[in-house]
């Protein structure tokens, strides 16, 4: 497999709307990780293969629970 976007030093930008991120490849590790910054409030995160293969196999009504926020934290999806 040979690098795409993320295997250069150039972030590649994600936004719509609501957010805006920037995701590059961490190497410094032991083993590469996606880097996702946020510019607007200065937070990074990090997420090994590990993590992102647990995401991707999570259903719709999983990851929306994930995400919600205030007063929807505690609702169920039906």
């Amino acid at each position: 497999m040979t690098d795409g976007p993320l295997g250069s030093e150039e972030p590649v930008q994600l936004e719509n709307e609501f957010a805006r991120v920037l995701l590059s490849i961490d190497r410094e590790g032991n083993s590469r990780r996606l880097r996702i910054d946020v510019p607007e409030t200065g937070d990074v995160g990090f997420l090994d293969a590990l993590s992102l293969e647990r995401l991707a196999g999570l259903s719709q009504d999983e990851l929306a629970a994930l995400f919600r926020v205030g007063q929807y934290r505690s609702e169920t999806t039906k």
